[in-house]
C-alpha cells in the first residue's frame, strides 16, 4: 500500500467512499488475493494483493499474524471468498 492508498483509507467516511474505493482496488488489481502455499483468500495475500477487506486494513494497522488468524472463510462454510 502506498503512502497515498493508506492516507485514502483512513480518509474513508460514509459506505459509498469505501464501495467506490474497494471496487477501484479490486478492479486495478486483477486477481483474487491469495496465500498459495494454503488456496486461501488472504488480508493479504503473495505478491502483495490485497483482498477487499485488506485494502481497508492501513499498513500500520496490519500485521501479518493477523493475516494468520483470520481469512474470509473463518466465517464459515458458506461466506464470500472474494
Amino acid at each position: 500500500m502506498t503512502p497515498e492508498e493508506n492516507d485514502k483509507v483512513k480518509s474513508l467516511t460514509d459506505c459509498s467512499d469505501v464501495f467506490n474505493y474497494v471496487v477501484e482496488h479490486l478492479r486495478k488489481q486483477g486477481g483474487q488475493s491469495l496465500f498459495e502455499e494454503r488456496d486461501q483468500c488472504a488480508y493479504r495475500g503473495d505478491g502483495g494483493t490485497m483482498c477487499a477487506v485488506g485494502a481497508l486494513i492501513a499498513d500500520d494497522e496490519y500485521s501479518p499474524s493477523l493475516g494468520k488468524q483470520f481469512n474470509c472463510y473463518s466465517f464459515g462454510e458458506n461466506s464470500a471468498a472474494y
